[in-house]
């Protein structure tokens, strides 16, 4: 019996969907875009975050220390900061390695080669690359090498120069994720608004039906359970609108910008396109039935 009643009030759910074309082209469309801004914030947060992440790779802080440092001396040094809170990697980069990689970046080898005859020696010093875990974490390791046990043999850190572009970094992912988030938030509130007043409208155009069935005898449950599915309906519908708006979004409109970027969009959805899918459609259903419930809530309260 109970199984019967919950195909009924489901099914009803379905037919509700019908009654006003308008209404619930109205209702999807919305929940649609909803759908769709919370999965663009979100596939473009992690891409960026991802590309923010090969950056802070490449990125590091370079030591550079007084011309005929002792090697051993180096050696101690980068096992010390090895050990120190924060770090991730050290390298040791003697002269000659300086030289060779100078040379390697150099188109004019032939112009260095002939400076290094007239001064008669490498004037390139020792240095220590280091890179960080986190790029928040460069500005107090800084701080702890310029008062470590080995400053006075410290001749340049680098950091200054690098100092502008982490900053930047930082501050580019947390403004992003600081917009995603609200953007969200108001889509979400907007969707679960457009649905309870569509819901609401349902309800007015079957005020007499409703009637009826208190006067036979239906439960609140059973009056409740068709708007709440109809609910469900708008969000299910909405979700797989939106999964397709994001799938021709990712073949025909990531080209159009950089092609790392356009790359890691591509990957991205495609690699996770049933989470993505599935997220979507639970967040569809969860706004349909959340505003479902609110409008049904109130209405049975009168």
């Amino acid at each position: 019996m109970k199984f019967l009643k919950f195909r009924r009030t489901f099914v009803e759910g379905w037919r509700s969907l019908f009654r006003d074309g308008s209404l619930t082209f109205g209702t999807i469309s919305v929940l649609v875009l909803s759908l769709y801004i919370m999965g663009i914030t979100v596939i473009f947060g992690v891409v960026v975050r991802n590309l923010v992440s090969i950056g802070e790779r490449s990125m590091n802080v370079s030591v550079y220390f007084e011309s005929g440092t002792d090697e051993s001396m180096m050696q101690e040094i980068k096992s010390e900061l090895q050990n120190a809170a924060g770090i991730a990697s050290v390298e040791y980069v003697s002269p000659d390695q300086a030289l060779m990689q100078l040379r390697a970046s150099s188109q004019g080898s032939e112009n260095i080669d002939k400076s290094l005859e007239i001064l008669g020696e490498n004037p390139l010093r020792p240095s220590l690359v280091i890179r960080a875990q986190d790029p928040r974490n460069y500005e107090q390791i800084v701080h702890d090498i310029e008062n470590a046990r080995f400053a006075s043999i410290i001749h340049e850190i680098n950091y200054a120069k690098n100092k502008t572009v982490i900053n930047r970094q930082t501050t580019f992912i947390s403004t992003v994720e600081k917009i995603g988030l609200s953007l969200g938030a108001a889509f979400v509130f907007i969707a679960i608004l457009i649905t309870y007043n569509a819901i609401r409208l349902s309800m007015y155009a079957s005020r007499q039906e409703f009637e009826i069935m208190r006067l036979v005898g239906a439960s609140n449950l059973y009056i409740k359970m068709p708007l709440l599915f109809e609910g469900m309906w708008y969000g299910i519908f909405a979700a797989i609108l939106a999964f397709i708006l994001l799938v021709l979004t990712a073949q025909f409109i990531a080209p159009l910008v950089g092609d790392l970027v356009q790359q890691g969009t591509v990957q991205l959805f495609f690699t996770h396109s049933g989470m993505i899918a599935g997220g979507l459609l639970l967040g569809g259903i969860f706004q349909g039935m959340i505003g479902s419930w609110f409008a049904v809530k109130r209405f049975l309260s009168i």
